[in-house]
């Protein structure tokens, strides 16, 4: 059934499984098909890529081949590189095949006062890709904020051990891209990318290339009122609502610059000739040997009394949730003294509702009552009367019955949103390591709840144990999703790892957090993901098939030996299982276009594009009738390899593996947005990531109290 519909180059048959009865649909696609017969074969496609064609050729004229080609990628963008700085251009960065780079002098205006300390650079990406046995210069536009202070400067601000291993520029023989390795009042040692050598630079010729929180600090610093994140996100184009459709005109202007001024390129006996338009995305087509665009349903998701909708935020409040069973949760609030009143107010408004959030009971089943807020007369008693009230309630600390939570207001001045030493992290740390539900709240929803109510409602109940909603039939050839992540407590400390798992059923479901405070040393990762995935699996064994169809989920690249080290310690479970490996990758820079007029630029939601035989790019927050997005939505790249009981590789199904990812961005409960750009399966591997590298920065292992494992702790 399956490859008849592919023949006729129609969708997949979409299955619903339930426990009585398997339905499967069959769709015609009637009405693009009369209009594909309407307009005739010469259909013009709407949609395209930032991709554009890079045709080779030997010095005779033959056309290489792809073995011949296979291993001079690297050559071709260092060939790119010193044309681009031959005709102007400065390299801000060029490694892993990526090369960022902007025209020399050619900056973003700025005030006098803040362009003394920082400089904004109008930049773009290039990266040679292959597809298909074709090659594209993928080109996508990009903001770069250098300070233009040097070292000599910075150092009077800044300690060695935020300074040290930053990559600079260094004026040595011209400028030089490199990396600071040490210094004091008089020289640096840099060492220098082109020449591979470390040198001794006078510090007032190395000017360090500073991360988005230092630049902050020095703006503080200096006493410059200036909303650096804001001031990024206007100029990277992420609060344009036409940012897609200048982001493309940006990236086609600049492929048309090259093609006519850096190409035709010369290295190593071959020609590489650019072509400037843009590769179209047909409707129509083989999808197994070109670029084709493909449509998948947009998922329902399932409330109470089995009620399904596709938009969450409507569902919810119209139907309740999903495990809508009668609860009754006790909230500790605790703020400052001066937000007393405003925490009584938050809490009321939480029970009774506003708009079209009708209150805790009637949407959640859940009432939220409470016997005081408690106060405190700065923020830097909280931490402390937190710890008294446990001392004097003993039973609260990992109660299973998960019917408390801690609602607590922190400050936001004075503290950088990744300031592990903030109460923000040091209450979380201890109540979560206590085994108590925990829920911050910041001084806005408390000044304003309105609009915000409803998702902190969803937070709070949802880390207490309810189940807002699930996917209404099972995610077919699945049984369970695990996603795999670790956490580095910092870029020079390689020693200190942890790693987790968070496990998914075939609904989508949550079931549980598995995960050792154990560090681990980065080169022995793979050891540990052998051990977490037995001890995973051994969790799940008794509700594990002879032979389960599981997916591990990851947001860097499975290498050889990582994927070795988990099927053996799968196999050891369950030898016949299925297993496989998916790579969700969001760090890239190909991006997807639609240029109908109804459309926002973004290539609809819910459309994916084969780049490979185990490869899509998924288009997850594109246009969709949910949500107007602000800036360019980023596809997600989806790389697949399934292995089977007998040591095989099987060419995966790519569209029921991007029904599989879109269905997971259903399931976010932190939010009652009908969409997540990506699958919770990385998404909140991120967010367990975030908190864990914030609270190992503090000095001292982290522990989370067994109770909360089979909750999401960390929305």
């Amino acid at each position: 059934m399956l490859d008849e519909m592919a023949k006729l180059s129609l969708p997949a048959p979409a299955y619903k499984v339930s426990e009585t009865q398997t339905i499967v649909t069959l769709y015609n696609n009637a009405v693009e098909r009369e209009s594909r017969l309407q307009l005739g074969p010469d259909i013009v496609a709407t949609e395209f890529a930032n991709l554009y064609p890079v045709a080779f050729t030997l010095e005779r004229g033959q056309r290489p081949t792809r073995e011949y080609l296979a291993n001079r990628h690297k050559n071709f963008m260092i060939s790119l590189n010193d044309a681009l700085v031959a005709k102007g251009w400065y390299v801000d960065i060029f490694q892993f095949s990526r090369l960022i780079a902007h025209r020399r002098g050619v900056n973003i205006p700025l005030s006098d006062q803040i362009a003394q300390a920082i400089q904004f650079f109008p930049a773009y990406i290039f990266q040679l890709r292959e597809y298909w046995g074709r090659y594209y210069l993928c080109v996508d536009y990009t903001l770069e904020v250098k300070s233009i202070r040097n070292l000599h400067q910075l150092s009077r601000i800044f300690g060695p051990r935020e300074i040290i291993s930053l990559s600079a520029v260094v004026d040595w023989k011209g400028w030089r891209r490199g990396r600071i390795i040490g210094y004091d009042n008089e020289f640096a040692n840099v060492y220098l990318f082109d020449f591979k050598t470390e040198e001794k630079v006078p510090v007032s010729k190395v000017i360090p290339n500073l991360p988005k929180m230092l630049v902050e600090r020095l703006l503080q610093q200096e006493n410059i009122r200036f909303n650096l994140g804001s001031a990024i996100k206007q100029h990277s184009l992420a609060l344009e609502p036409n940012a897609a459709r200048i982001r493309a005109e940006k990236a086609s202007t600049i492929a048309r610059e090259l093609a006519e001024t850096i190409f035709p390129l010369r290295f190593e006996g071959l020609r590489a000739i650019l072509q400037p338009a843009p590769t179209a995305l047909p409707r129509y087509g083989d999808s197994k040997k070109e670029f084709v665009v493909n449509s998948i349903t947009e998922p329902s998701v399932e409330f109470n009394h089995h009620q399904e909708s596709p938009n969450i935020r409507d569902g919810i409040t119209k139907f309740g949730v999903y495990d809508n069973a009668p609860r009754n949760i006790e909230l500790v609030p605790i703020c400052t003294t001066e937000l007393r009143d405003k925490m009584a107010g938050l809490i009321e408004r939480l029970k009774v509702g506003k708009y079209k959030y009708h209150g805790s009971e009637r949407t959640f089943g859940t009432r939220f009552f409470y016997s005081t807020v408690v106060t405190v007369s700065s923020p830097g008693h909280i931490l402390t009367e937190c710890k008294r009230i446990l001392k004097e309630h003993p039973g609260w600390i990992g109660n299973e019955q998960l019917d408390r939570a801690f609602l607590i207001c922190t400050p936001e001045s004075g503290y950088s949103t990744d300031d592990e030493s903030s109460p923000y992290y040091q209450v979380k740390r201890f109540i979560l390591e206590s085994g108590v539900p925990c829920q911050m709240v910041d001084t806005p929803t408390l000044e304003n709840p309105d609009w915000k109510d409803l998702n902190l409602a969803l937070n709070i109940t949802a880390k207490c144990g309810v189940t807002p909603w699930v996917l209404p039939g099972a995610i077919p050839d699945a049984d369970f999703f695990i996603g795999l992540s670790y956490t580095q407590s910092g870029k020079r400390e390689k020693e200190r790892l942890l790693g987790y798992a968070n496990v998914f059923n075939q609904y989508g479901r949550w079931m549980f957090y598995s995960g050792s405070m154990t560090a681990f040393n980065y080169d022995k990762r793979t050891v540990f993901f052998e051990d977490l995935v037995r001890e995973t699996l051994g969790a799940l064994q008794s509700q594990l098939s002879e032979a389960p169809r599981i997916y591990f989920h990851y947001s860097a690249k499975f290498s050889k030996t990582d994927r070795e080290a988990i099927l053996k310690a799968a196999r050891s479970i369950r030898p016949n299982g299925i297993y496989s490996f998916v790579w969700i990758n969001t760090h890239h820079a190909v991006r997807l276009y639609d240029r109908t007029v109804e459309t926002d630029g973004s290539l609809r939601r819910g459309s994916y594009v084969s780049a490979s035989q185990n490869q899509i790019y998924l288009s997850t927050t594109g246009y969709n009738p949910y949500r107007k997005a602000l800036g360019t939505p980023h596809m997600l790249e989806v790389t697949i390899r399934t292995e089977q009981p007998s040591e095989t590789v099987t060419a995966p199904d790519l569209k029921a593996l991007a029904a599989q990812i879109l269905s997971l961005t259903k399931l976010n409960w932190a939010s009652t947005d009908s969409l997540c750009a990506e699958p919770i399966t990385t998404k909140y591997a991120g967010d367990i990531a975030y908190l864990t590298s914030a609270f190992l920065r503090q000095g001292q292992p982290f522990s989370l109290h067994r109770v909360l494992e089979r909750t999401p702790w960390f929305i």
